[in-house]
This record gives structure tokens, C-alpha cells and sequence, in this order.
């Protein structure tokens, strides 16, 4: 209805953005400069265009960060500080225990305390509800929210946006999708230098 207002532009491109799709959000700039031109000889605004450069830029936010669960971790230091000790040491680190048994809390309270290795971000890939192996690559992907590109399959998105991060990812209860799990260890293991992994499952 209104093809000339910049502000549902802005609001489109930003939303793009934030889904990955970077190179539709600046279609969408492309465009509105277009029309704007044609119907008023007008350029966009300083506001839009500096936005068209951030998304340009593909301005990375601020590294995210696991949350600590709301309760203390009480009586496990030892199991603490053994987890912390071997992310220092070794880019794959697995805890295995039953279900109940406190692994992902154990695995949040290590990462909290080991976050200043990772100044690019931490992730928390929580997959009890994937059902299919070849489905972790995509619920990881959505994680991370890497850029979607039809060229290339989940996996080689994933390693390509962790390549050049120092960051850690957690795999939370991965037991019934080791297959898809290991396919995501294996590549960023080997192509992201600087990422670590801290899986959780059950034996």
C-alpha cells in the first residue's frame, strides 16, 4: 500500500537478516532503491543505507552466552573442575551418565566457568527432541543461525560459519543421534581449529 515508506523496509531486512538470509534482505534494499528512484527520484534514507552496510558486513552481535541453570551446583566441585580442566586440554570432552543424573546442568556449570577461552561464542545444541540422525545438522544449523545456502548441505554451513571462531558448542542428550552427532564432531573437529565440543548422552 505504501511502497515508498522506508520503515517496513527496514523491518523486512532486519528480519531477513536475523533468519540468515542476508542476501534476500539486501534484494529487499535493492529494490526499495529502485522504486524509490523511479516513482520519486529519491535515494534511501542514511538509516536504511547504513543498515544495507551492517547487513553487508554481516555484522556478527554480541558472542552469545549459556545461561547457568536457576539452581547451585552443590557437592560436584570435583566433577566441576575436572570437566573445566579437560576443555582445556582436548577439543572433545563427553559426559555420559543415565538420564536424571544431572549431565547437561553439570555441562552448564563448566561451560559458565570456562567461557573466557571462548571469545566468539557458546552454543547450546539441545537435541532430545531431534528424532532422526540426518535431522542434526539442521536443528544445529538453526542454533547457530548460520546463513542458509542451497549449495551447500547443513553440515558444510556449520563448519564454514565455526571455521574461523573460537568458540565452544554443546551437543546436549545426542545418545539416540550419535550417527548425525558424530557427522557435526567429525567436520568441525577437523576444519574449525579453535572450536571445542562438550557432548552429553547417556551410555
Amino acid at each position: 500500500e505504501a511502497p515508498c515508506r522506508a520503515r517496513p523496509v527496514a523491518i523486512r531486512m532486519r528480519a531477513l537478516a536475523r533468519d540468515g538470509r542476508h542476501a534476500e534482505a539486501l534484494r529487499v534494499f535493492d529494490g526499495f532503491r529502485r522504486t524509490l528512484g523511479d516513482e520519486l527520484g529519491l535515494e534511501p534514507s542514511p538509516e536504511l543505507r547504513a543498515l544495507e552496510s551492517e547487513i553487508l558486513r554481516h555484522d556478527r552481535p554480541p558472542a552469545p552466552r549459556i545461561g547457568l541453570p536457576g539452581n547451585a551446583l552443590v557437592g560436584r566441585e570435583v566433577e566441576l573442575a575436572h570437566v573445566v580442566h579437560r576443555l582445556g586440554h582436548g577439543r572433545l570432552v563427553t559426559l555420559t551418565g543415565p538420564g536424571g543424573v544431572g549431565k547437561t546442568r553439570l555441562a552448564r556449570h563448566a561451560v559458565a566457568r570456562a567461557a573466557e577461552r571462548y571469545a566468539d561464542g557458546l552454543w547450546l545444541c539441545e537435541l532430545a527432541d531431534v528424532d532422526a540422525d540426518d535431522a542434526v545438522a539442521p536443528a544445529v544449523a538453526s542454533t547457530l543461525q548460520v546463513e542458509r545456502d542451497a549449495r551447500h548441505t547443513d553440515a558444510e554451513r556449520i563448519v564454514e560459519f565455526l571455521r574461523s571462531r573460537r568458540a565452544l558448542v554443546v551437543l546436549d542428550n545426542c545418545e539416540h543421534v550419535l550417527d548425525g552427532a558424530r557427522e557435526i564432531r567429525t567436520a568441525s573437529l577437523a576444519r574449525a581449529p579453535d572450536v571445542a565440543l562438550l557432548a552429553t548422552r547417556r551410555p
